[in-house]
């Protein structure tokens, strides 16, 4: 469902900026997401929130909009908490810590790295948990610990 509703929002943003329908602030896309939010909040409660939440996060991360990707991510994440959902939690944090990455502070991606490291693994998912550590081996190589960097992108590889 959220694929489909990115992928449409995508579409139809593209299709009006080719036709010249072009607004200022906030891209058509993250409006459309916003959009289909609104329409998400009913059929699977609190976890369809926290699911349009952060998938409206990732398109406004990807329009470069860090500070507004944050609120989204927060919002989906203390939904994914108040259902209990350690996955969703998890997945919310990698994306918390790329955010944290991209903006240069790589004290606070590791925090929350690591926090999705283990809410992965409690939640036995495989994937948040390759990509926290994969995301932590990045952190650290930023920060030129190099030998950690490679540990960490090993076993992310290892389990991937």
């Amino acid at each position: 469902m959220h694929d489909l509703l990115r992928s449409y929002a995508r579409e139809t943003a593209i299709s009006h900026d080719r036709a010249g329908h072009d607004g200022p602030g906030q891209s058509r896309e993250n409006r459309l997401l916003e959009q289909a939010l609104g329409l998400h909040r009913e059929p699977d409660g609190e976890l369809g929130e926290a699911r349009a939440l952060g998938n409206t996060g990732i398109a406004t991360f990807l329009s470069g909009h860090y500070g507004q990707a944050i609120g989204y991510y927060e919002e989906a994440l203390t939904r994914y908490r108040r259902a209990g959902d350690r996955a969703g939690e998890a997945r919310t944090l990698n994306n918390l810590g790329l955010v944290a990455l991209r903006q240069g502070r790589y004290q606070q991606a590791t925090v929350q790295l690591q926090r999705a490291l283990t809410l992965g693994g409690q939640a036995d998912d495989l994937t948040s948990t390759t990509y926290a550590l994969a995301n932590l081996g990045v952190a650290d190589g930023l920060q030129g610990r190099y030998e950690q960097a490679e540990a960490q992108l090993r076993q992310a590889v290892k389990i991937g």
